[in-house]
């Protein structure tokens, strides 16, 4: 699939909201055999920039992802090549024997404009580039070994820096290793011939291996607000308020029901909710299903893995019947006036009933 849409344009409109909590930062990890390498994304400093990593990200078009070029000092950089067997020659390697047909160039989507704004500072994460061609970023990024803000912040309208690694232990490691030049194993032609400095290390099985991401996940920070939606419009508005304890789930197995073992949380007294949820691939999230009430606003979004969302709400617009109704009338235990038993009839429809600011002066 290389239609990438609806759900990662909310990246370029954040709110500030999600980071008051200050807790976890929309985040993604690359799982190598070297250990993980975890990104914390900058979607407000680079929305466009974050949101088409984050295409290929749930693409699954970093799985198998090579790192192909090591400049010891300098940067680390992938995002462009694949291989489907990392275990690519013996030891020692000799690179005339190595199967090209292993490796695969990723798809480029359309490039990216250039938002650069931070500095290219020792483990920030920005996007490679065409010399002389300031927009023109697409699948591949660099890690950056050392502080390089002297060099790249100045060259080609700088380089955009749309994230940070938390630890560069993993990274040092990697860092530390031999290179492979396949260059001269691909047409010169070919982008596969940029394979020029991959790392690589000597597995338990005495072959060569190039450094690639054996799986992927990520962490989103999604925030709403459900209220009441009086007008049915799906917009909230000032006389709308926020609706407490409403659950808020991430639909493992897209059933349309929340399990047990589903991650949820529920609104708080202002009707609003804050979720994270760590894992690989798209998923979809959803408020559990209330009795008498019609969703207004959305019935589900379906979320990037990495992306930081502070506008999925939920409007609910009651459908039961009023609390101004016969029953008030109704003489439920047979003695004139109103009984306690009268009473708790008309209190359990009051349970699922919500109040406009006209009928609150009834009560």
């Amino acid at each position: 699939m290389r239609s990438r849409s609806n759900s990662v344009l909310s990246l370029e409109n954040l709110e500030h909201r999600y980071m008051m909590h200050g807790d976890v930062v929309p985040s993604i990890t690359f799982a190598t055999q070297q250990g993980d390498v975890t990104i914390e994304l900058f979607a407000e400093d680079a929305p466009q920039t974050v949101a088409n990593f984050l295409n290929y990200v749930n693409d699954t078009d970093y799985q198998n992802m090579l790192f192909h070029r090591l400049v010891p000092g300098f940067v680390l950089q992938g995002g462009g090549f694949t291989v489907s067997d990392p275990a690519v020659c013996g030891d020692p390697c000799n690179v005339n024997e190595v199967d090209t047909s292993r490796f695969s160039e990723i798809p480029t989507d359309p490039p990216v404009v250039n938002e650069f704004g931070r500095s290219n500072l020792t483990g920030t994460v920005a996007m490679a580039k065409l010399g002389g061609n300031p927009d023109s970023a697409t699948n591949q990024f660099f890690v950056n070994l050392q502080d390089n803000s002297a060099n790249l912040d100045f060259q080609n309208g700088g380089f955009t820096v749309f994230g940070q690694v938390t630890d560069m232990a993993v990274v040092e490691k990697i860092a530390s290793l031999g290179t492979l030049n396949l260059s001269n194993q691909f047409p010169p032609t070919s982008r596969l011939s940029a394979i020029g400095a991959a790392p690589v290390f000597v597995n338990d099985s005495g072959q060569t291996e190039i450094v690639n991401t054996v799986a992927v996940t990520g962490t989103s920070v999604i925030e709403g607000t459900v209220f009441n939606d009086f007008d049915g419009d799906g917009k909230m508005q000032s006389n709308e308020g926020g609706m407490f304890g409403r659950t808020i789930y991430v639909d493992v197995n897209n059933n349309g029901m929340r399990e047990e073992s589903e991650p949820s949380t529920a609104t708080d007294a202002r009707g609003e909710y804050h979720l994270h949820h760590t894992g690989s691939g798209p998923f979809t999230l959803r408020m559990e299903s209330a009795n008498a009430y019609n969703n207004t606003a959305a019935t589900s979004y379906d979320i990037l893995i990495g992306e930081a969302r502070s506008t999925a709400d939920f409007g609910l617009r009651y459908t039961g019947t009023s609390w101004q109704n016969p029953l008030i009338n109704t003489d439920v235990d047979g003695v004139n006036g109103t009984t306690p038993i009268d009473a708790l009839a008309i209190i359990r429809e009051l349970d699922q009933r919500e109040f406009s600011s006209a009928e609150t002066g009834f009560l």
